[in-house]
């Protein structure tokens, strides 16, 4: 049986709350945050997916894999678009590559 450990809501309000800590969510934070929420939900499917026969398959891990890295490149693309990364940028990129590692599928 798979277990899915981490919840990406979960993620997803911690990169808020990150954002908002300075008691703002500047516009360039907000483009960020949309993007990656568009890519979490689409993890977010195909882990539930993956996750219906409770077996994860190679072609699957694969694919969930994948899943993560389209998150961080949707992230890079969005803070690069101006050609300027800002410290807020920056600080929520390092956050979401921290968080992301914590996404587990075991058995």
């Amino acid at each position: 049986m798979v277990h899915h450990t981490t919840n990406l809501q979960e993620i997803f309000e911690k990169l808020i709350q990150l954002a908002f800590e300075d008691g703002l969510i500047t516009e360039d934070e907000q483009r960020l945050l949309d993007g990656i929420q568009l890519k979490l939900d689409e993890l977010e499917k195909a882990i539930e997916e993956a996750l219906i026969d409770h077996y994860l398959s190679a072609e699957e891990e694969h694919i969930l894999k994948e899943k993560r890295s389209e998150i961080m490149d949707e992230a890079w693309r969005i803070v690069t678009s101006d050609n300027v990364i800002t410290q807020d940028e920056s600080i929520l990129v390092k956050a979401l590559i921290n968080l992301l590692r914590h996404i587990q599928l075991t058995s």
